[in-house]
């Protein structure tokens, strides 16, 4: 059975997720201001609404004349979500055993995709 051609594009966006994130949690030096990356906050949403988009546009451009690809854009939208949730969760138990003080990236991924799709439903 091969595997869902969702997956590759859910990965990438949760990798570009990731890495603003991540960077924020490593140690800061000295002279890095306590708090200074919630200041960055709003410019990391940007940066991941954008590349995410980027992204997405030119990988539907080739993927969705692909014959195994989702019929509409709302069954291709169920299936990113449902993609995005499963790797969520698997970062979530990945980090509580390897970096627990990471474990607030995945959690926070959770909330804000949840939240997406609460605004859609309404």
């Amino acid at each position: 059975m091969k595997p869902s051609p969702i997956m590759n594009p859910a990965g990438m966006l949760r990798s570009l997720y990731y890495a603003p994130y991540a960077t924020l949690l490593r140690p800061q030096p000295r002279w890095h201001a306590e708090g200074a990356g919630a200041s960055l906050e709003p410019w990391i949403r940007f940066w991941y609404s954008w590349v995410s988009v980027a992204f997405l546009k030119s990988y539907l451009r080739i993927a969705e004349r692909a014959s195994l690809w989702p019929g509409t854009q709302s069954e291709f939208h169920v299936l990113l979500d449902a993609h995005l949730l499963e790797k969520v969760v698997y970062e979530i138990g990945y980090e509580l055993n390897n970096r627990p003080h990471c474990v607030r990236i995945p959690i926070r991924g959770v909330l804000e995709i949840v939240a997406v799709n609460s605004s859609k439903a309404m």
